[in-house]
């Protein structure tokens, strides 16, 4: 019709515009992939009006949601592009999966795709033929796969429904396979994304299920009650988190304590919210004890520290409680303690000292409250500090001897498969891998977060974060990490290749290096995944 000849023209002068101004953009450095892409944009949209429109009728016809190279190097062929479409490929494959998706072509036309599919699936449950009906506005009794949607209808629909993304013209050119009306077969799509939509409902509710049976403990979260627990504690206890540890908890002598010890004092504060979870963050190494530093790191590193300046200095306890009892009188009071302490160098950690000693809140400490750093042994890594170099070396011997870090991880620094690697287990593994040298300097400085335990982010960062950005995902839209592989493997083998992996993850919408991921999890580098290797993501 005119009507939908002038549309067309109108859309053209538009996009004519948009290549123009695309023409202007910054230049990017030769040979890289904002290169790569800027060239590819520019001369697609030459060719085909958009990278939307070449994506949607030339390089995924099949909606899979990624295109192999070989597809791609045909496709630039038949365009006749000026240059050497596989360094093209290579410039445009960032994550070297040998495949792309369209965020990697054209990252707002990816966008705008996305959600457009998404708000398509949510508002057109029932499939194309609701589709067509409704935005065509056909009679019941008219077979919907004769029907012809206008831009204007398209238009009018979307806006609507509250679809608030724009892009309504590129959209329907890039649908339109004739760019005049859109038909049944230009929404054939639909069906696909459908029923990706269904598999995933179905494996978040399956996951939902799992996780209701889990929940059967306190729905409080542990980490929080136990942070109230602290700030509760300090009130009560002026302030100090170590006299309230020495009062209430611990062996004095040791400064370690037990589980029963642990809810006997809760049940004593009147304390009674999620003491038995709280108690599992609080012993770090499963070893049913729990000592100073993981209760309270700074505490117990200032108290160390001290604890080694003295021995080294005055020899033992008696002689260093006669160094700062200046006047003789077998007691010392607060000014005088911090006085003492700042000309040793400990002016900043003093207040603290004094509190960890002054078990009674008198305001003066005797001997006999500093005799327990006699018998106390303190982790190395408490008095070491932060050796870079050192932890290099370590990182350096674990990938060589398991060729990945999160091997290394699973089979040497976290053994118990809690996500924590305590210092236990971080010195047996440095034992394993031959490193004997400044192991708790190693340790600092991969503990940057003085948390008292690493997790795999503190050892490889690239991969932990991924392996995160992955699990988020993964919960986020399936429920959980176990739920989405049953839908990543379509075939129910219980095997995944990394095509297979990054193809699906595309599919599915994941943003993230599905190539990073898949290599991370391969810890046997068997090149597939099983549900084991996956499942795991689901406890940290």
């Amino acid at each position: 019709s005119s009507q939908s000849l002038v549309a067309i023209a109108k859309r053209c002068v538009a996009q004519d515009s948009s290549r123009t101004q695309d023409m202007d953009d910054e230049p990017h450095e030769e040979g890289t992939a904002g290169a790569a892409q800027a060239f590819f944009k520019k001369w697609v949209t030459r060719k085909e009006g958009s990278v939307l429109r070449a994506w949607m009728q030339r390089l995924d016809p099949e909606w899979e949601r990624t295109v192999t190279e070989q597809r791609f190097m045909r496709y630039m062929r038949e365009i006749r592009c000026p240059k050497d479409p596989i360094a093209l490929f290579e410039q445009l494959d960032s994550d070297g999966g040998g495949e792309l998706s369209l965020q990697e072509l054209d990252e707002d036309a990816g966008f705008v795709l996305y959600h457009f599919q998404e708000f398509t699936v949510a508002k057109y449950k029932r499939g194309v033929e609701e589709f067509m009906r409704s935005v065509g506005e056909c009679d019941a009794w008219d077979p919907y796969d004769e029907v012809k949607i206008t831009f204007e209808q398209f238009q009018g629909a979307y806006q609507t429904h509250g679809w608030h993304y724009g892009q309504e013209e590129q959209l329907f050119d890039a649908i339109s396979s004739n760019q005049e009306f859109i038909t049944a077969e230009d929404m054939k799509w639909l069906g696909v994304e459908i029923r990706r939509s269904l598999r995933k409902e179905k494996a978040r509710q399956m996951a939902f299920q799992e996780q209701r049976l889990k929940e059967r403990r306190s729905i409080i979260d542990p980490q929080k009650s136990l942070e109230e627990l602290k700030q509760s504690l300090k009130k009560r206890f002026g302030g100090s988190l170590v006299r309230a540890w020495r009062r209430m908890f611990a062996n004095r002598e040791t400064l370690s304590m037990q589980k029963p010890q642990f809810i006997k004092a809760c049940a004593e504060l009147g304390w009674r919210k999620d003491v038995r979870a709280m108690w599992y963050l609080l012993d770090k190494d499963n070893n049913g004890s729990v000592t100073l530093e993981e209760f309270d790191y700074d505490g117990a590193q200032a108290l160390a520290r001290f604890a080694k300046f003295l021995f080294q200095n005055y020899k033992s306890v008696e002689m260093s409680f006669r160094m700062l009892d200046v006047d003789g009188n077998l007691y010392v009071p607060r000014e005088e303690f911090l006085a003492a302490a700042g000309r040793m160098g400990f002016e900043h950690t003093a207040g603290i000292l004094f509190s960890a000693f002054d078990l009674g809140q008198a305001g003066k400490i005797f001997e006999e409250d500093m005799k327990f750093l006699d018998r106390w042994k303190p982790r190395a890594f408490l008095t070491a500090d932060p050796n870079e170099a050192a932890a290099n070396q370590v990182k350096a011997r674990l990938l060589k001897k398991h060729g990945t870090y999160l091997r290394a991880w699973k089979i040497s620094l976290d053994r118990d498969g809690d996500n924590r690697c305590t210092w236990d287990e971080f010195r047996d593994a440095c034992r394993e891998v031959g490193y004997t040298e400044d192991v708790p300097g190693a340790w600092c400085a991969l503990d940057i977060r003085r948390a008292g335990a690493l997790t795999l982010q503190d050892v490889d960062p690239t991969a932990g974060e991924a392996l995160v950005e992955f699990r988020d995902w993964a919960v986020e839209q399936f429920g959980s990490v176990k739920s989405c592989f049953t839908v990543l493997d379509d075939d129910g083998s219980n095997e995944v290749t990394p095509f297979e992996f990054k193809q699906a993850c595309r599919a599915y919408g994941f943003p993230g290096p599905a190539k990073l991921v898949f290599k991370a999890l391969d810890t046997t580098n068997k090149g597939v995944l099983s549900s084991d290797d996956v499942g795991f993501l689901d406890d940290w």
